[in-house]
């Protein structure tokens, strides 16, 4: 009971305190990260926009904390960062902050903390304003405690910020850079070899082309001289053995799979430089290759060549537009039905017009019931449009 009337105070007190909220007054706003769910590409669409978080707290130093060593890995080297860390709920200083807003499943759970650290009977021992917008997160059916910061989700920003923030970002140094080129090197790697990284796994198997047609587009990169594919094996299942079955040894030797690496250094290694191509489904890694080149305006892209298919089923959150719209550095193709070869998704938005960075989700979702499966998409589809990055002279930096 005691409890239960503690986090009323809270609640009052919070609801009162955003009444007189003035987000030019805060010196020091903290980001809570906090979800069970792991995808790296919702995780990633959240921490590339702290330049938008900039603007709404102009006063403030913005500090990031998440309870997921991942989350704190995309965020790495964010230049809009005070500080980055990894704690675990109950291990963060709430009081320290003028402001706290949470993106988080547990929020419950933290209020239930907060009361018990910070209140006895009935005396307040935090004068710290807090917010949620977990309500706009990747994850569904959140359950909010906290007040919900309306202000900053109906701010209009700046046209170049707001357009910005749409675009993934992944800040690696020049440190994580050598080292990708070192490991790729020591892999056998040599100066004049093209690499073609194709990302073959995601958390919804829909997404994936069929595994006979992978095995295809593996067959016609190597046909190519002086070209090697990386392929992850992320979950070290020892996917060599697995493509015993179905490539030579020649084949196999030209192939990196790459296993027991932390996702910092898998992202590093797509900003190697004999990196040529990156080819994969609509899965979080294709959307760190984008983030890496959306930085690094001084390194030429390789070709990142997303496929896509139908998502109607999954939802309008895995809306093509969402994901790839007016994104200049990625080639996302799609398969529709009755037609033959791949289209450009950029082909479908100037024929549509469908195209709307306030309306992204409900826009696009007629797009998505045009669409067929990715299982019609062949190896010879994608080779086609991977074809021509392969006839360029690597570059060297």
């Amino acid at each position: 009971m005691l409890q239960f009337i503690k986090k009323q105070l809270l609640k009052n007190y919070l609801k009162k305190q955003s009444k007189k909220f003035n987000r030019e007054k805060m010196n020091s706003v903290l980001i809570f990260f906090d979800f069970e769910t792991f995808f790296v590409g919702g995780a990633l669409r959240h921490t590339s926009q702290f330049r938008l978080l900039q603007q709404f707290f102009p006063n403030a130093e913005i500090h990031f904390t998440s309870s997921d060593s991942r989350v704190v890995e995309l965020a790495l080297n964010s230049p809009e960062l005070r500080s980055l860390e990894l704690k675990q709920y109950k291990e963060v200083p709430y009081d320290e902050y003028d402001c706290v807003v949470f993106l988080s499943e547990r929020e419950t759970e933290i209020a239930n903390h907060i009361v018990s650290k910070y209140y006895k009977l009935f005396s307040r021992k935090i004068d710290t304003i807090m917010f949620s917008i977990s309500s706009f997160s990747y994850a569904e059916d959140v359950k909010v405690f906290f007040p919900v910061l309306l202000e900053l989700v109906g701010m209009k920003f700046d046209q170049d910020i707001r357009l910005d923030c749409h675009k993934n970002k992944v800040h690696l140094s020049k440190e994580e850079i050598d080292w990708a080129n070192t490991y790729l090197a020591e892999k056998g790697v040599k100066k004049d070899d093209m690499l073609v990284i194709i990302n073959d796994s995601s958390a919804l198997d829909g997404k994936v082309i069929k595994e006979g047609e992978f095995i295809n587009l593996i067959k016609l990169i190597l046909e190519k001289q002086d070209t090697k594919i990386l392929i992850y094996d992320v979950k070290n299942v020892g996917k060599r053995s697995h493509f015993k079955e179905y490539l030579n040894e020649e084949m196999l030797d030209r192939i990196l799979f790459v296993a027991e690496t932390s996702l910092r250094e898998d992202i590093s290694l797509m900003a190697g430089n004999n990196v040529k191509a990156i080819i994969g489904p609509c899965t979080g890694m294709m959307h760190c290759a984008s983030g890496i080149y959306n930085v690094s305006k001084d390194k030429k892209a390789p070709l990142i060549l997303v496929y896509k298919g139908n998502f109607e089923d999954m939802g309008s959150a895995y809306g093509t537009n969402y994901w790839w719209g007016k994104n200049d550095l990625v080639d996302c193709v799609l398969k529709m039905k009755g037609v033959g070869e791949l289209i450009h998704l950029s082909d479908i938005e100037d024929q549509d017009n469908i195209i709307d960075y306030e309306f992204l989700y409900e826009k696009d979702i007629h797009l998505n019931q045009k669409l067929d499966d990715t299982k019609l998409i062949t190896a010879t589809d994608l080779m086609d449009k991977v074809t021509p990055s392969l006839l360029i002279e690597v570059e060297h930096y």
